[in-house]
């Protein structure tokens, strides 16, 4: 028996007769997500607008949870998208919310009342939530999760104080914004004490402007006056932007509760230009974080690198690089960041292996096969990491001056128990790494780094010796990897070349656990292994071919979106909100 899953097979179930229609309705209507636009949509099926003839589906969606009885199955809802309100200056500038938003709030409440299974809510909305639809959350003892939307125009609106919501355990709210009229959380944070999951993210305007016009007084300062802590398992951050002369930041929580923390242009980094100054000052001393065990962040920094050896082994280390990636294909140079010169072509004799293996140049100067440690302009010449390429900016010099001790202490410190691991793509592990990878990280799962060998021989070292990896990502893979890209003509041509080369160098043991291999932007999905028919050789003297010669392993390169819930490339995006 399949189960039914989406909703378009549950309502057709429910229409086939009355047992299944009792069946299905209460999985149809368990989680219900409305849209609304902000524009007239034609349905594609009809050419006609949608909801012609009544309301928009949004409005519709709603008034049939608040009159009929199919709210009460509900246990995760959602309201999300562009709420158009005409004339809403006009209002805001005699005092008055917009009769149009006082009007959604009021039907979001009715449908939220009739909801005594709910757990889960979302307000995704352009518009503010307004005190009607807190006031009914907060009577709700069965909403455990709660994620916010705060509005991002500067129009005036009240500002609710939010009570205490005693059953909630986990909280999001993003687009905060203190010119925006926010509502005050104190209460929230001082008296909800079983939120055990928070994420806050800030509008990245003020960082963007160096605003500071936000501390963190303003929603944990209650906390601060009560000496009391919040027992976080997971904390997020995003956009932090404030003075620092408000205490100590690691007052807010308890850290011996905290498993995952994830802290996104919300400390200082290497990279900062000497305009910014960081608010949130580095503690003296790290408190000891015994359940740590997931730790993400884009910034890196000395404070930072010597925090690793400090805490607990982590099992899942993320540093976010931000690079859009994208399946159209652009000119190689442009899309890997290649220092090749343009129109460079290589033959099919250089190529070697999966990468091109050839001499390699830095800042233009002619380098040797075998000389893999020239430094770039005001770089120490003894860091392994800036032999690769050139940093594509200044701001990426202190930032590979620091992979050497990063990688030292991942590895010594935290190697025994990773299962995730994402580094910079500027650093490029030596063939010393690759060693000390292998020897210190067997329980690795899923990997994501940048290489200074591009020959395949490096591949080979590392996967049979790490019988657990299922998904391998080369992140910024060196110049003369993307001097292949349309060396075979058509991209067809160019995909069948790679599938090919891998499938002859994958279908050895050691290579069986592995099932997804990135390559900078591309994506292959490697299958079972299959046999192919032997190819008949007239200079051969043995007409019998070996068996595993005639073996191979499939595969398929994939669109990027096969990857989207791999954690190696879902995570290497500079936001927490999903």
């Amino acid at each position: 028996m399949i189960p039914l899953s989406e909703p378009a097979d549950l309502a057709r179930a429910c229409r086939t007769c009355r047992m299944f229609y009792y069946m299905c309705l209460p999985n149809l209507y368990s989680h219900v997500k409305l849209k609304s636009y902000d524009h007239v949509r034609i349905s594609p099926e009809t050419a006609r607008p949608e909801g012609c003839g009544m309301g928009s589906p949004f409005v519709m969606g709603l008034n049939a949870l608040a009159i009929r009885p199919v709210a009460q199955y509900v246990k995760e809802f959602e309201v999300i998208g562009q709420y158009k309100e005409p004339g809403a200056e006009d209002y805001a500038g005699v005092g008055r919310v917009a009769d149009g938003a006082m009007m959604a709030n009021i039907l979001v409440r009715a449908a939220i009342d009739r909801m005594p299974l709910l757990h889960t809510f979302n307000w995704s909305l352009n518009i503010k939530m307004l005190s009607v639809v807190w006031e009914t959350l907060v009577q709700k003892n069965t909403l455990t999760t709660l994620k916010i939307k705060f509005p991002t125009e500067r129009m005036p609106s009240p500002i609710y104080t939010v009570p205490a919501m005693p059953y909630l355990k986990s909280l999001t709210v993003y687009d905060i914004d203190p010119l925006c009229f926010p509502d005050n959380l104190q209460t929230l944070f001082h008296e909800s004490l079983n939120i055990e999951y928070l994420t806050m993210h800030w509008s990245p305007r003020m960082r963007r402007e160096r605003e500071t016009s936000t501390n963190l007084h303003m929603y944990f300062g209650k906390i601060w006056s009560a000496t009391k802590k919040m027992k976080l398992k997971s904390l997020a951050m995003q956009n932090l932007y404030c003075l620092g002369q408000q205490g100590n930041f690691l007052g807010i929580y308890d850290p011996a509760y905290l498993e995952s923390m994830t802290a996104i242009d919300a400390t200082g980094g290497a990279d900062d230009d000497a305009n910014v100054s960081f608010v949130v000052e580095p503690p003296k001393r790290l408190a000891p974080m015994p359940r740590l065990r997931a730790l993400r962040g884009n910034k890196v920094s000395r404070p930072n690198c010597d925090g690793l050896k400090k805490m607990a082994p982590l099992q899942r280390y993320f540093l976010i690089s931000g690079r859009e990636l994208h399946d159209d294909r652009t000119p190689s140079n442009s899309r890997t960041g290649s220092v090749a010169s343009p129109g460079s072509q290589i033959s099919d004799s250089q190529r070697g292996g999966l990468f091109y293996d050839g001499p390699r140049s830095v800042v233009g100067t002619p380098q040797s096969h075998g000389e893999h440690r020239v430094s770039p302009p005001s770089v120490s010449g003894s860091n392994p990491f800036a032999a690769a390429s050139t940093p594509s900016s200044m701001s990426d010099t202190p930032i590979i001056n620091l992979g050497r001790d990063y990688i030292d202490n991942i590895f010594k410190h935290h190697g025994a128990t990773l299962t995730h691991l994402l580094l910079l793509p500027q650093w490029r592990l030596t063939s010393k790494d690759i060693r000390m990878l292998t020897i210190n990280c067997k329980k690795i799962e899923q990997l994501g780094m940048g290489l200074e060998d591009s020959s395949f021989d490096t591949l080979q070292s590392i996967i049979p010796n790490m019988r657990r990896l299922r998904a391998l990502r080369i992140l910024d893979p060196p110049a003369n990897w993307a001097g292949m890209d349309g060396a075979n003509g058509s991209p067809r041509a160019e995909d069948e070349w790679y599938e090919e080369k891998i499938s002859d160098q994958t279908w050895q043991a050691g290579w069986d656990v592995l099932k997804w291999l990135g390559l900078g932007s591309q994506v292959f999905e490697l299958l079972a292994r299959e046999r192919v028919s032997p190819i008949a050789n007239d200079n051969s003297d043995n007409d019998d071919m070996d068996a595993e010669d005639s073996t191979r392993r499939r595969v398929v390169k994939r669109p990027l979106s096969a990857v989207r819930e791999i954690d190696i490339w879902k995570l290497d995006k500079k936001t927490i909100v999903f």
